[in-house]
């Protein structure tokens, strides 16, 4: 080719229309910033955590930011995004003619680099959900590309949070292209501005994502509907308020008599907010148990108070909790053999005083406690406290009953027909202070949150597991205790002697309250396999004694091996029969 001939070409594509040159810019830089962050979700997602989280998330959007304003800078600015465009248009520094464009171009971009995340990881889609993209549940992966609230956030919460993080996002854009300010060096404002969307998605990305980009979030939330999510990403399923003796009340809500009803309460609360927990758990048992009623009982202004003022308000609100109860009885006919009531910590106490609150013929159906909370019940008589009389059937979960000063955050005593103690009871695997990074990388700045109740909360977490793995069921043994559980002296499934954990618990009865132990693994799904070994010695040793060790080799059906090491609990000086689990 010519000199010449090589001139002319680049005539011909060189775009001569600088507000179309501009368009594409801002098209380019945003199609950037989508496809590399939501990438970033995407990875996080779609290997549940092993390859990302929250901090990789953060990271990952500041950066991709970084790229799409270094990309686009030049030409348009780099705003790449519709409130950074319409404050440049308001100040002044870019022609109103020019917004409609700007915006324009920014949502496609944002569709296409949907598309582009779509594109790379849809065998992992496909095999992470099953071939069934939905918004909500264990599998949803809506969320990936547009941003969702919190379910305990309400309109007016939501849209201040998003006013102010976008508010904090202009403020700092201005401040770093400000000349007159302190001012960044010339070349490196893209990389303050990728520092201020750390700071901004560290701080205020609980509520609802901080997208502060309505084209970030609504070019990927048109995507997902064309794409096969359907019409519910632009529908947030709303909850309903019961209050009870209202006419009307349950005709607004979509209440069903003739269905089982669960009821989720809360324990003790800090800062008068539902824990995320809460919404989990209910979703959960929405998705696993289409066919039955939820309820959130909501007592946080009761329960936001000083520890023993709230110790104090449990039998009240256990006892609204009861006529609530009676009143569905008497107004649609519901009945209390129907409920079951899952209470955590000192919600388990609730439970047990509505259980015990209700009049006339009858209990109710079952109570689920969710490590029962300890300080100002343990040793207390069964009618301060849940007990096996407080319903037809009661079952407990205890987590965290590690003592220190003389008191435990859960109680140790059984409360219940049937009291399960993973791992002891004590304490819980993952729970370590050690762990406290990779509750940061997952849950971001409250992962020391996390880490202070793991193992207290890891009771609601197991219950999930059971509703989510129906088909990996945990299985507990009657024991005595964990030491003697540890020797391999309870793995015996005849007399009731072991029993499902969680909701789908055989409800057997028997008399008194019945301990059952088991292991689990340090995250979601939480069983393990319990095995029995036996080592029978048949000669007499003479001195001197002999304190022989044992490594045994199991090998799973996909050839991967696991060496666990046997430690004796007493010399070996006679024939005898030694057991380990």
């Amino acid at each position: 080719m010519t000199k010449k001939a090589g001139k002319s070409l680049k005539e011909k594509v060189t775009l001569k229309n600088n507000l179309l040159k501009e368009a594409l810019a801002e098209l380019l830089g945003t199609l950037i910033l989508v496809a590399l962050g939501c990438g970033c979700v995407a990875q996080a997602v779609l290997s549940k955590g092993t390859m990302g989280g929250a901090a990789t998330i953060s990271v990952g959007f500041a950066m991709a930011v970084t790229l799409g304003v270094y990309v686009a800078g030049g030409i348009s600015g780099g705003h790449i995004n519709p409130a950074v465009s319409f404050a440049m248009c308001l100040t002044g520094k870019m022609k109103w003619a020019k917004l409609p464009v700007y915006v324009l171009a920014q949502y496609l971009g944002a569709f296409l680099g949907s598309a582009v995340v779509f594109g790379i990881n849809y065998d992992a889609l496909i095999f992470y959900t099953g071939g069934s993209f939905t918004v909500k549940g264990p599998n949803a992966t809506a969320h990936i590309f547009a941003t969702y609230p919190q379910e305990y956030l309400s309109l007016a919460n939501g849209f201040a949070d998003q006013m102010m993080s976008t508010a904090f996002l202009i403020l700092g854009v201005f401040a770093i292209l400000d000349t007159d300010n302190l001012g960044v060096p010339k070349g490196l404002e893209p990389i303050a501005i990728g520092l201020l969307i750390i700071l901004l998605t560290s701080s205020m990305a609980l509520n609802s994502g901080c997208a502060m980009n309505p084209a970030r979030d609504l070019g990927p939330r048109l995507f997902t509907y064309l794409a096969g999510w359907g019409s519910e990403v632009f529908t947030a399923e709303q909850g309903c308020l019961i209050e009870p003796h209202q006419e009307g009340a349950l005709q607004q809500c979509p209440f069903n008599a003739s269905l089982p009803l669960v009821m989720v309460i809360h324990g003790w609360s800090v800062d008068r907010r539902l824990e995320g927990w809460i919404w989990k758990l209910a979703e959960e048992l929405k998705i696993q148990l289409p066919h039955s009623n939820v309820v959130i009982t909501d007592w946080l202004s009761l329960a936001h108070a000083h520890y023993p003022v709230a110790v104090q308000n449990t039998r009240d609100v256990g006892r609204e909790i009861a006529r609530f109860l009676e009143w569905l009885e008497e107004t649609v006919q519901f009945h209390r053999s129907n409920a079951h009531l899952v209470g955590y910590s000192l919600g388990a106490h609730v439970a047990g005083f509505a259980g015990s609150s209700m009049r006339g013929n009858g209990k109710i159906g079952r109570i689920t406690g969710l490590d029962p909370a300890g300080p100002l019940f343990e040793g207390m008589s069964p009618t301060d406290r849940l007990s096996p009389d407080d319903a037809d059937f009661v079952d407990a979960i205890h987590t965290f009953t590690q003592q220190h000063m003389g008191l435990s955050v859960g109680i140790k005593q059984p409360v219940a027909h049937f009291d399960f103690y993973p791992n002891g009871g004590t304490f819980q695997p993952g729970c370590h202070i050690m762990h406290v990074y990779n509750h940061i990388v997952q849950y971001g700045i409250t992962g020391l949150t996390q880490t202070v109740k793991c193992a207290h909360e890891r009771s609601v977490h197991l219950f999930i597991d059971s509703l989510r793995y129906s088909q990996k069921q945990i299985t507990g043994y009657s024991c005595k205790n964990m030491q003697m559980f540890d020797k391999g002296r309870c793995l015996d499934c005849r007399a009731h002697r072991c029993n499902t954990l969680g909701y789908h618990i055989r409800k057997a009865r028997v008399p008194g309250s019945q301990r059952f132990f088991l292991k689990t693994q340090p995250q979601m799904p939480f069983k393990v396999y319990h095995y029995q070994f036996k080592i029978h010695f048949i000669h007499e040793f003479q001195e001197p004694r002999i304190d022989p060790t044992f490594t045994i080799s199991l090998t799973g059906n996909k050839d991967d091996v696991e060496n666990l090491s046997i430690t004796l609990d007493a010399e070996i000086l006679e024939p005898d029969v030694h057991t380990w689990t």
